[in-house]
């Protein structure tokens, strides 16, 4: 099978796994989605759950134009500032590609030679914004939460300031490196150990079906 066939299955599955519809037949309730790693949105997760009170969690000043979209129709609150260990405040680097500044691939560790090679990355904007832990603006989100994280290699970060909201957790969909995307950056295994210690197990995955996948979407549920 060439890579071209490869792909293309890899694309279908991974439209049909990120999709409301998949998402709510897996029998979870969350009462509350918290999405760290916004960006511009991601529809397929709020969507499974119409119901659900959202929290937006990124930070840069995109969250909140995300916020304006979805303020008609969703109990929807933004916080921008990002998830973190400990409170502080950290560079930011957001690569470029010619003049396009590639926000979604905003990331406070520094990308591999082979990473910028090969996502035809060529530079970065600084920004300074401000970290927080999780559990420091979670503690009225309720005891039914549904957790995506996607940031750019800092997964482990948000989990380690997460301890106490994880425990009110029905699962977590993360963005897992899969390659060595960042100089010194964390292995699969190591986020699945994390998860693992926080009492979460691997249940799905969602998307990195391709070849040599540079990350994949993972499914935890509660043990």
């Amino acid at each position: 099978m060439n890579h071209d066939r490869i792909g293309a299955i890899a694309n279908r599955l991974a439209k049909q796994k990120l999709s409301p519809w998949y998402l709510a037949s897996l029998g979870f309730d969350p009462d509350c989605l918290v999405d760290v790693g916004v960006f511009r949105g991601t529809p397929w997760f709020y969507d499974a759950w119409p119901d659900a009170r959202l929290k937006l969690v990124d930070p840069l000043p995109e969250v909140f134009e995300c916020k304006a979209r979805l303020d008609a129709t969703r109990d929807v609150e933004a916080f921008q500032m990002a998830a973190g260990r400990r409170k502080s405040t950290l560079k930011l680097q957001v690569p470029t590609r010619g003049e396009r500044v590639l926000g979604n691939m905003a990331s406070f560790h520094d990308r591999s030679a082979e990473n910028m090679e090969k996502q035809r990355l060529d530079g970065f904007e600084e920004v300074s914004v401000p970290v927080r832990r999780l559990d420091e603006i979670s503690t009225d989100w309720g005891d039914r939460i549904g957790l995506k994280i996607d940031t750019e290699g800092s997964e482990l970060d948000v989990l380690a300031g997460a301890k106490a909201t994880l425990k009110r957790t029905q699962f977590v969909i993360s963005e897992v490196s899969m390659s060595a995307r960042f100089d010194g950056g964390y292995g699969m295994g190591d986020l699945v150990a994390a998860m693992a210690e926080h009492g979460f197990q691997v249940r799905d995955i969602l998307t990195g079906f391709e070849s040599r996948p540079l990350v994949a979407d993972f499914l935890f549920v509660r043990v």
